[in-house]
């Protein structure tokens, strides 16, 4: 039976609602189940679902409904039960953000933001283009997540973008990393000195979690939308980043990703890099390069693309990875077994398709019909993210349901020998794709085993360590489940490829000089410039958790955040456990609710650190100024072992304030000059060495290795204090 709720006035944005119906479709008595705002496209997803209903229909845009087809009517208080429970949450947590507040026009977001300069779009593409437009009126760069949006807009919005000195990233961009923050949907990774351009959101993934898990990092990648590259576009956002990025002094090395573009624009492009002043490597998916050049690399794996960037910032060659796995159980050629792939994104499943194809000595292109990449001799590849499986449904990042489904599928095949997938891990995926999908992988295994058949389960996990999800806890999950789980996607296509008794070769590639190619080099803009060197300032224009993952990377020391750290610290102190700190802050979160608690707040923390007599070792990571860094488990307060990245900054403040400061009347190329001098002299973590602030400045891929050693030469460490040494905060 179909029951409906309809929640006046309730709004929530997309992605809280996908999850919100993820949750209740595992509940017990549930048969299907919808929650969505009413809008006219969401009421015609209803329809097409079997879920239309007369109170939904009577419903208004600005309603949330539920629509569920339940076997008992008392099944519908457990579900208003937990969406109730759901929303309480959400409600809870919004309340406990400290940098967001929510307005409703243009007007009053610039007022209470004026020194904003990133437009982050994700309404319906219908009113994005007009949002955008107005944005850039306002000297703000976009990032447009939007899709839906005419290509003719478009190109429009980035002729204006241009004219201005700024950009805008998209439409239906869905990954992007500025000065560390990730934008969208993408993971937490470290910052480093690569640099990435992409028309691929899976593909900048997939680079940026390799270089983070390798041991280096990326400050930027710089999504550009998937038609950027197109004709009628021309490519003018990316090449307005080359320039950008030629012209950022931390970036070592420069990393383009993308399908293969127009050949007009391919040309340009080529020609631009050709005079590029620093390494390149470019990847244009679904291509066979048979060379490199001289400081341009050209790649055909995403992984290729990665150990070059990752192996040019170190000046050595990186080996690839392997995968532990007894290849004797592995099927013959002859066997005639088939691989059926299910992806989270487009650029892997294309990289999949290419692989699979080359293995099968086929010529044809990938088909890339209703998400499907390869239909090749009972072979298959699925892009799930696709429009055809995620229109009105959640995105396959977020729900495991469709994945299950062409599981099932293919483990009913007899061909199929082996079943391959990626995990996505980051902000806007499932808190535990893995475990949601080891169930299903079980219980197929043990069909297939009882049909006397053998079907090798294959993934690759997309993320870091510092994803919220855990990627050690996802692979280990996994391998428990008995899935061979390999380090990338090349490797997790190969390893596939030899289990159906089949191989593919990588081309060998000498490098030729380069041909520089004589083209037009522009002078980035000085806004332009500023949007990669600063991190963003953010008004957000639709969904809320686009927001929220800004907010948890502005490097702000709360009131709140200090005061769990100094219970945590003492907590350690009294059970002689040791604390390591990793820092990154840029200063002490000040608002006006903060104004009351944070001195006493900070003071506590200070003290916490100050009093501790386990062992202390800090390790800057990033940014650490001024008072919040002290308070941070510094030299100062006693810690025995401090270590810096060599991309940290330390000192009292930001080099560009300090330089709008004591320049306040300069221009901007001055403030420009003096915040480099000022960062050199002041901010360098070889400055805070010469101090005395930092005992060494180690590479990021090393840290373990110190801070093991560290902890082993302060295992004897005994501090003596007076008998009688009380503390009041």
């Amino acid at each position: 039976m179909l029951k409906t709720v309809v929640k006046k006035g309730s709004y929530q944005d997309s992605v809280v609602l996908m999850l919100l119906t993820n949750e209740l479709s595992s509940l017990d008595g549930v048969n299907k189940i919808q929650v969505m705002m009413a809008t006219p496209a969401n009421k015609d997803i209803f329809k097409e679902s079997g879920l239309t209903t007369d109170e939904l229909m009577d419903a208004t845009a600005n309603d949330m409904v539920v629509v569920a087809d339940v076997n008992d009517e008392a099944v519908l208080d457990a579900v208003m039960d937990k969406v109730e429970e759901f929303l309480k949450k959400q409600s809870t947590a919004a309340e406990g953000k400290k940098g967001s507040e929510s307005v409703k026009s243009w007007d009053a977001a610039l007022k209470k933001m004026s020194n904003a300069n990133l437009a982050v779009i994700s309404i319906p593409g219908a009113y994005a283009a007009l949002e955008a437009d107005r944005a850039l009126d306002e000297g703000l760069n976009v990032f447009m997540f939007s899709d839906n949006v005419t290509i003719e807009d478009e190109k429009a919005l980035k002729e204006k973008a241009h004219s201005k000195g700024l950009a805008v990233m998209g439409p239906d961009c869905g990954t992007g990393i500025i000065q560390g923050v990730p934008i969208a949907f993408t993971n937490n990774v470290a910052k480093g000195s690569i640099g990435i351009i992409g028309a691929s959101g899976t593909g900048i993934q997939e680079l940026t979690t390799i270089i983070d898990r390798l041991g280096e990092g990326v400050t930027n990648a710089i999504g550009i939308g998937g038609r950027d590259l197109k004709a009628e576009v021309g490519g003018i956002t990316m090449m307005d980043m080359i320039d950008a990025m030629e012209d950022d002094d931390t970036v070592k090395v420069l990393v383009i990703v993308s399908k293969p573009p127009a050949k007009e624009v391919r040309d340009q492009i080529s020609a631009r890099l050709s005079n590029f002043s620093k390494p390149v490597v470019t990847l244009f998916v679904g291509e066979k390069p048979e060379y490199h050049e001289e400081n341009f690399y050209h790649a055909y794996t995403l992984d290729e693309a990665a150990r070059l960037a990752v192996g040019l910032v170190r000046g050595t060659k990186v080996p690839e990875a392997t995968v532990d796995v007894d290849e004797s159980e592995f099927y013959k050629a002859e066997d005639g077994k088939t691989i059926k792939a299910y992806y989270s994104g487009g650029t892997l499943a294309n990289e999949a398709a290419m692989l699979i194809k080359d293995a099968m000595n086929c010529k044809v292109p990938p088909e890339d019909v209703e998400g499907y990449m390869l239909q090749l001799d009972g072979n298959v590849v699925v892009d799930l993210g696709d429009d055809a499986y995620t229109q009105g449904k959640p995105h396959p990042m977020i729900d495991p349901a469709k994945r299950i489904e062409c599981m099932q599928e293919a483990v009913d095949d007899p061909s199929t020998g082996v079943v391959l997938l990626d995990i996505m891990l980051g902000y806007g995926s499932h808190a535990d794709m893995a475990g949601s999908l080891i169930p299903t992988i079980k219980e197929l295994q043990a069909k297939a085993d009882a049909a006397g058949r053998k079907v090798f389960f294959i993934a690759t996990v997309c993320g870091t360590r510092r994803d919220y999800q855990g990627y050690d806890e996802a692979v280990n999950k996994l391998k428990e489940a008995g899935v061979i789980v390999c380090e990338n996607n090349k490797l997790a296509c190969q390893t596939a490829i030899h289990a159906i008794g089949r191989d593919f070769e990588e081309p060998e590639k000498e490098i030729r000089a380069k041909e520089v190619v004589a083209c037009e080099k522009h002078t980035p803009a000085e806004t332009l410039k500023e949007l990669l060197s600063e991190k963003p300032r953010i008004i957000n224009i639709g969904l809320k958790s686009f927001a929220e993952v800004v907010e948890e990377f502005d490097g702000a020391l709360s009131a709140r955040g200090a005061r769990k750290a100094a219970r945590f610290v003492e907590f350690c102190d009294a059970f002689n456990i040791p604390v390591l700190t990793l820092t990154n802050v840029s200063g002490f979160a000040a608002t006006m609710c903060a104004e009351r608690s944070l001195a006493k707040a900070a003071a506590k923390l200070t003290y916490a650190f100050a009093n501790a007599t386990v062992p202390k070792v800090n390790v800057v990571i990033g940014k650490a100024f001024g008072s919040a860094y002290v308070t941070m488990n510094s030299k100062s307060l006693g810690a025995d072992m401090v270590y810096a990245w060599p991309t940290a900054e330390i000192g009292m403040m930001e080099a560009d304030l300090a330089a709008k400061i004591m320049y306040a009347d300069a221009d901007a190329e001055t403030i420009n000059e003096k915040a480099k001098e000022y960062a050199e002299l002041q901010s360098s973590p070889v400055s805070a060495a010469r101090r005395g602030y930092v005992d060494t400045i180690i590479q990021p891929a090393d840290t373990r290795k110190y801070v093991i050693g560290a902890f082993e030469m302060l295992f004897t460490k005994r501090e003596e204090r007076p008998s009688k040494k009380h503390g009041t905060i």
